[in-house]
């Protein structure tokens, strides 16, 4: 596998990079799979999120900060019929033999063993490149935990434009492989 790593702070970008880069590919007649998990806000701030299936666009609530949930990180319960939701699409997305998978985000559950980490371990196995999201002040643990190397992060800061285009040159270049 081929991993790299999108970095940013908190609300910073990552997930409408992702969302972009996706589409990108797929105008391009390029494989996209995977997910991304867009915030939900009310007039209070930011009050879950969900998870976006890239295949086909569905999506599920995937973390709530009111109820019940089967784990927890600060004040977001995720719920069991979203992690569900997510694990399946990135099991399918594990099978793609080329093309992009995004995984938006990888953060302390993970880390932890548990929300996508199950998932993450099977992507190690395929063919392309597999894009994670991870906040700064995780980026470090998240990429020596699944061996990305140091070359393979791209900050934000660089600019959400210069990554796409990066990672595009990088997926139809060839400059990938198993």
């Amino acid at each position: 596998m081929s991993l790299a790593l999108l970095v940013g702070d908190r609300h910073s970008g990552k997930t409408t990079t992702c969302r972009r880069l996706a589409e990108r590919m797929c105008a391009r007649g390029s494989t996209a799979g995977g997910i991304i998990a867009p915030a939900v806000h009310e007039t209070s701030g930011c009050v879950g999120y969900d998870v976006v299936d890239l295949a086909n666009g569905r999506s599920a609530h995937l973390a709530t900060i009111d109820g019940p949930g089967t784990e927890q990180v600060g004040r977001f319960h995720f719920l069991p019929a979203g992690l569900a939701f997510g694990k399946a699409a990135l099991e399918q997305a594990a099978e793609l033999t080329g093309g992009l998978v995004i995984v938006d985000e990888v953060g302390p559950l993970e880390l932890e063993g548990g929300g996508w980490c199950q998932q993450l371990d099977q992507l190690a196995d395929r063919r392309g490149l597999t894009l994670l999201t991870v906040r700064r002040s995780l980026a470090v643990e998240v990429a020596r935990r699944w061996n990305a190397p140091a070359t393979s992060l791209h900050d934000l800061v660089d600019g959400p434009d210069a990554i796409i285009a990066r990672l595009i040159r990088m997926l139809e270049g060839g400059m990938l492989s198993k």
